[in-house]
């Protein structure tokens, strides 16, 4: 099977933390070729070459002048995954019935990574809700047999109103609903760029559609707007 040839515009932390080291992972898929950087993004987005495989991550968007432009351009080919193999695998297998309403949140004190985060305004992209909200990272190589392992003792606390784990559930008698333990499902981000290189060779279809890519990052726009002004917004 011929390598796909990677080159990659900028070199940030973004590149180096999570996108590089899982293309360096695959060496019988990938080759890296090149890097490009220190240049502005491009004002046109007819500027693109067709054809071109690329994948961004959420702060390019940003650059397209408007995520919807972005996503409208037919001769664009975008993935962005974000995902919760364990929340996704749950839902799979109905364990939560019709979901109606998610609260997705994190349980940090202030961790030193927020301490420079004290921009007064706001610019679009910046922000924890387009950086952590989108994507949880591991410091550890994607190659690393505990890399995407939880301990544990961080296992979330699965409530349903009938046994979905008898291995983890147990029956609570004041609430008469089954609680348990589950087990955090092993995170696979390198499944994201096994999944690339299958889709660009045409051996299957993409993971995640272009449109989903954008609905996730509608989610957070309309978030914004919420927050402004202090209501609850429809989605639009």
């Amino acid at each position: 099977m011929n390598l796909i040839k990677v080159g990659i515009i900028g070199y940030g932390f973004s590149t180096k933390c999570f996108h590089l080291p899982f293309i360096l992972a695959l060496p019988d898929r990938f080759k890296v070729t090149a890097f490009f950087q220190r240049s502005e993004a491009p004002g046109d987005p007819r500027s693109a070459k067709r054809g071109t495989h690329c994948t961004v991550d959420h702060p390019e968007a940003k650059h397209y002048r408007t995520a919807d432009e972005f996503f409208a351009d037919p001769d664009v080919q975008v993935v962005i995954d974000s995902d919760f193999l364990t929340l996704q695998h749950l839902i799979q297998n109905d364990a939560l019935g019709d979901v109606k309403e998610v609260e997705i949140h994190y349980d940090v004190d202030f961790p030193f990574w927020m301490r420079n985060m004290n921009k007064k305004f706001y610019t679009p992209g910046d922000g924890m809700m387009f950086g952590l909200e989108q994507q949880i990272f591991d410091s550890l190589s994607p190659q690393d047999p505990r890399f995407g392992v939880e301990p544990t003792g961080l296992n979330g606390t699965l409530t349903t109103s009938y046994c979905f784990d008898d291995g983890s559930q147990n029956l609570d008698s004041a609430s008469k609903k089954y609680v348990g333990r589950y087990p955090t499902l092993r995170g696979h981000w390198l499944g994201f760029y096994e999944n690339l290189a299958d889709a660009i060779q045409k051996e299957t279809k993409i993971a995640v559609e272009p449109g989903q890519s954008r609905d996730g990052i509608r989610t957070i726009e309309l978030g914004r707007m919420s927050h402004a002004q202090g209501r609850g917004v429809p989605w639009a």
